[in-house]
């Protein structure tokens, strides 16, 4: 039980660190499209590429959340159990 509890913790820690990383990346494409936009050379190329990492981007932190949203509903009883215990400090 342990041992998949530590798994399923592993496993859930990267899910959100991939999060993480896509909100850093979506923040960055999102000032490059403002700068790109509201530029003195008005860069459309640059807005279109910021565009699209937007879209990718938001994409990505979409399959993560549901991937995540998978990784805890479909975690065995037991362990969703013990994790509540462990996070809420509750005992049944």
């Amino acid at each position: 039980m342990h041992e998949q509890l530590a798994e399923q913790a592993q496993l859930e820690m990267a899910q959100i660190a991939e999060q993480e990383t896509t909100r850093h990346l979506i923040s960055e494409a999102s000032q490059k499209l403002s700068e790109a936009v509201q530029g003195k050379a008005n860069n459309l190329q640059g807005a279109k590429v910021a565009q699209d990492m937007l879209s990718v981007g938001n994409k990505k932190l979409t399959a993560c959340t549901k991937q995540l949203l998978l990784l805890v509903w479909h975690a065995p009883l037991g362990v969703r159990s013990a994790k509540r215990r462990h996070h809420t400090g509750c005992q049944d």
